[in-house]
């Protein structure tokens, strides 16, 4: 089983009037079916999703994103003017990672990825019905990204990543039941704001 992302235009995805709906025992099934190599192509995926939000520029951008569902004016100006500040210095600054950081990042990143999906996979039924999301960000790197970048030896700063950044991955069951195959949605959100939504066909 190998992993195939797609676009989440409806577009791309035909109905099948001939296949029956799919049960959630099968979905199950089909999770519990998931083979290294596909957790191993998915927390790939994910750790280049996540390493590219983690410069000065992305974060500002996504701090906009985020200021443009908050009700208050004097927030949304306090914090652009630090951001902008940030991101311009970093502008004339050196890359945060070293080609030879970035590819220990992932290395690492993905390792740890691995082992957080293949125990939640392993609750198969719980997985289908809610899928999992990982924080990796508060107003500090959380746990699983702080674990990659201490090993690494890499130290953010606020400004460096979006805040309150989480991930999610779950079980798209109307894709699964119109494709006859598992479709997970990847999800990215910062401050409460969706960021991106990538279809995943395992």
């Amino acid at each position: 089983m190998s992993l195939r992302v797609t676009s989440d235009s409806k577009a791309g995805f035909k109905e099948v009037d001939s296949l029956p709906p799919l049960t959630f025992q099968e979905m199950e099934k089909m999770v519990r079916s998931i083979q290294a190599e596909s957790i191993r192509e998915i927390s790939t995926r994910i750790s280049e999703c996540v390493f590219n939000r983690l410069n000065p520029a992305e974060a500002a951008l996504i701090h906009y994103k985020a200021s443009q569902e908050v009700d208050d004016p004097l927030w949304v100006m306090s914090e652009m003017g630090a951001l902008h500040a940030q991101a311009s210095v970093a502008m004339k600054s050196p890359p945060i990672f070293s080609q030879e950081k970035a590819s220990a990042f992932h290395r690492e990143f993905v390792q740890f990825l691995e082992q957080e999906i293949i125990e939640e996979l392993k609750r198969a039924g719980k997985f289908v019905e809610w899928g999992f999301s990982l924080r990796m960000t508060d107003y500090n790197p959380a746990e699983i990204l702080d674990k990659t970048l201490t090993k690494i030896n890499v130290e953010l700063i606020l400004g460096d990543y979006p805040t309150n950044y989480l991930v999610y991955l779950k079980v798209d069951q109307e894709k699964t039941a119109q494709q006859g195959k598992l479709a997970l949605a990847f999800i990215e959100e910062s401050q409460g704001v969706e960021l991106a939504r990538t279809t995943l066909m395992c």
